[in-house]
């Protein structure tokens, strides 16, 4: 089977047995992916002999006397050169002649970042009102500023707590430690200049334990990712399998479609030079192109 061993190779030449879904997700990633087809010689080539990853922001796509181009550092001198529509893979995620983002990463970035705002205004809101705040009142009188200073900084350093929220880890610590205190007593002698007052103060600001808005971007975020929402949601009557078409979700039909034309459009990396050498192979073939 001359298809089934050519695929074979272009598939060895690629490394698809371990860099299949490298070159996938990097796809979504980018948005663009690019190889040079590499024929054993160039004027009357007889096998594709490789299969090279170039670089697709240093191509440029030319039409000229009824061909299609491929111009690769265009303007550089020195480096400049031109390769036949036949030498070059390039996919896009990016319609042709179409206003729209150039990946479908691109696509999820403004909807996970406010996403992820929300959730942190939430949770720095919910940490910050957990604690009481305490206002302390260090009696100096009869003292000079120096004294009055040593006795405030003193009073400062026994009181302090230094509270840090580690963002990546999702981690707090409080004096170094990482398990809160539930509470803490405070005993001072009475002095000639007075005793230290201690007051509470209230957690002011706007309430933001606002679940049903974190679940809305949330939401959105889903929505935008074209994955169906009911595959996130456990308490959904919907299902995503069966043994019909008329136990799916309209949204998983429309979802399938869409991983279809990702896979038809990320196929033509083997598809392209699968015909090309094929043509090369089978002199049929090549008579009809």
């Amino acid at each position: 089977n001359v298809m089934g061993k050519q695929y074979r190779r272009l598939y060895k030449m690629l490394n698809w047995k371990y860099n299949a879904w490298d070159d996938f997700k990097r796809w979504l990633v980018e948005g663009i992916l690019a190889w040079e087809i590499v024929y054993d010689r160039l004027d009357k080539p007889t096998e594709i002999i490789g299969l090279i990853p170039i670089d697709p922001a240093t191509l440029t796509k030319k039409y000229e006397n009824n061909k299609w181009y491929w111009i690769q550092y265009k303007g550089i001198q020195g480096k400049e050169r031109t390769l036949l529509d036949s030498q070059v893979i390039y996919i896009t995620y990016q319609e042709t002649n179409c206003i729209t983002r150039v990946s479908y990463l691109e696509r999820l970035i403004r909807p996970f970042n406010i996403y992820r705002i929300i959730e942190q205004a939430q949770l720095i809101w919910t940490i910050t009102n957990s604690s009481y705040k305490m206002k302390f009142t260090i009696p100096v009188k009869g003292m000079n500023k120096t004294m009055g200073m040593q006795t405030l900084s003193s009073a400062m350093n026994r009181y302090k707590e230094d509270i840090k929220f580690i963002s990546d880890t999702g981690e707090i610590t409080i004096n170094g430690q990482s398990t809160m205190p539930f509470n803490k007593e405070y005993w001072f002698p009475e002095s000639d200049s007075g005793s230290p007052e201690i007051e509470q103060i209230g957690g002011d600001g706007p309430e933001l334990n606002d679940n049903d808005q974190l679940k809305y971007f949330k939401n959105n975020l889903y929505k935008i990712s074209k994955i169906p929402l009911s595959r996130f949601d456990q308490e959904s009557g919907e299902t995503w399998f069966g043994a019909d078409a008329t136990s799916v979700a309209r949204t998983e039909i429309d979802f399938a479609r869409f991983v279809n034309r990702l896979r038809n459009q990320f196929s033509q990396i083997i598809l392209k030079p699968l015909k090309l050498q094929l043509a090369l192979s089978i002199p049929e073939l090549q008579d009809n192109n």
